[in-house]
């Protein structure tokens, strides 16, 4: 079941008002507020200038630990190899984007032509139309795969579509920059050659860009536990369960679909970072070794990671 990513804002406010939640948007976490090992608070800055925010606890749900980095805590990124990997390259990012005016019917069609396009975790993996514009010599644009997926439909449009990988470090403001940028430019690029090779997008044109590059990998955290690899497919449990997540995986080590009733549980350790008291991350930046990666960095068990017992 795909996203539907607009509905979910409304839904988030809706969440927030329900649990009241003083929400502030248009700000930035941009330092801790330490006194001695303890967070006791965070520094934003908005259009409202600089504001200290003192606080009973801290979570730290930016993605990249940027807080728990910043208060001390260890954290480590591509430090060892993963799948075709080696330490120091992240995983790619990608900026996903809409198309407007297409026949769905007949693309829905030419997906189902070929029942390697019904993949069973890229939802429509299409690479007929691409792999005749390569035969044709058209030049593609760089870091674009070899074929394109999306993940919903709604009338005359696909809204999100993913084909773009760009090596982007996402705790680095320049190469995120030069990554959407660059993205952007590819995927412009690339509709055209998408009219014209593939069915039902004759008449395609740009419908929207995300709001932001994609980013799979950036900090972990060393927590009181590091999850790995092979908790996954032991089917681990753990005393301190906040959840279960099913085994399977999308990554450099591989794709693995949940096609069974196999899960492990989720530790809480994983959220709690050593030396610094008072913080609990959220997200892709909870604690596991690179190889866990394939697994922690999907949305659905950021999600598990937020259902923390207090």
């Amino acid at each position: 079941m795909a996203y539907d990513t607009e509905m979910f804002k409304y839904v988030a406010d809706e969440y927030i008002k329900e649990n009241g939640v003083i929400p502030v948007l248009h700000c930035l976490g941009v330092m801790p507020l330490m006194e001695g090992n303890t967070i006791v608070g965070v520094v934003t800055e908005s259009k409202s200038g600089r504001l200290a925010i003192r606080a009973k606890r801290v979570i730290d749900c930016t993605g990249d630990a940027d807080i728990a980095y910043r208060a001390g805590v260890e954290c480590v990124m591509a430090e060892e190899k993963t799948g075709d990997l080696e330490p120091g390259y992240l995983m790619g990012g990608t900026l996903v984007y809409g198309l407007t005016d297409v026949d769905t019917a007949a693309v829905e069609e030419e997906a189902d032509s070929d029942p390697s396009q019904r993949h069973p975790v890229m939802h429509r993996k299409m690479y007929h139309g691409i792999e005749k514009a390569r035969a044709a010599g058209e030049i593609m644009p760089p870091y674009t795969n070899k074929s394109f997926i999306y993940n919903r439909v709604t009338k005359n449009e696909l809204p999100a579509l993913n084909h773009c990988v760009y090596p982007v470090d996402g705790t680095d403001v320049l190469s995120l920059t030069k990554a959407e940028i660059e993205s952007r430019k590819s995927i412009m690029d690339i509709i055209p050659i998408l009219r014209k090779y593939e069915k039902g997008m004759e008449n395609a044109k740009l419908r929207n860009f995300a709001m932001s590059i994609g980013v799979r990998e950036t900090r972990r955290i060393i927590g009181e536990y590091r999850m790995e690899f092979k908790d996954v497919f032991d089917e681990k449990t753990f005393p301190d369960a906040i959840g279960v997540y099913p085994v399977c995986m999308d990554g450099p080590e591989g794709v693995l679909p949940a096609f069974t009733e196999a899960y492990f549980q989720v530790p809480y350790r994983i959220t709690v970072p050593v030396k610094i008291e008072n913080l609990l991350v959220a997200g892709r930046c909870c604690s596991s070794k690179r190889r866990a990666v394939t697994i922690t960095r999907q949305v659905d068990f950021a999600m598990v990671t937020g259902c923390q017992r207090q």
